[in-house]
């Protein structure tokens, strides 16, 4: 029989599940919505603040597509925007945090118009190929 000296690996567990609680609360407690996808605008993760402010249940953000919730002049917009930041990315890594602020329309569920205000950042690493690559 052996024994392996587990203990720190048991610390770091403990504390991601703490800090996981952490940021959980925080964020079902914000007005402001966070969204996490890739680069092809896929949503990973959406907080519960999105049903304030589009209408739409969490579940419902993932399954609505890109199309029914910006009108196609927005959609133009970030995506230009966001190819810019990226091409800044790749040819200077150091501007890391850089980040886009814009003010696009978008819709509610109900299909109301709205304006939101989206500053964005890349996370992860800065090229266009990166699976891990991605919007926040």
């Amino acid at each position: 029989m052996t024994f392996v000296d587990i203990t720190q690996r048991k610390i770091a567990e403990e504390t991601l599940v703490t800090n996981e609680a952490k940021f959980r609360r925080i964020a079902e407690q914000m007005t402001d919505m966070v969204w996490i996808g890739d680069l092809q605008y896929k949503a990973s993760y959406v907080s519960p603040s999105v049903e304030k402010i589009y209408g739409l249940t969490v579940e419902e953000y993932f399954t609505t597509p890109l199309e029914k919730r910006f009108p196609q002049h927005s959609i133009d917009t970030f995506k230009t925007l966001h190819q810019k930041l990226l091409a800044e990315l790749e040819a200077n890594p150091a501007l890391q945090s850089r980040e886009v602020t814009m003010e696009i329309e978008a819709y509610r569920k109900d299909g109301t118009p709205i304006w939101v205000k989206s500053t964005t950042k890349i996370l992860g690493a800065t090229t266009t190929t990166n699976p891990l690559a991605s919007w926040v």
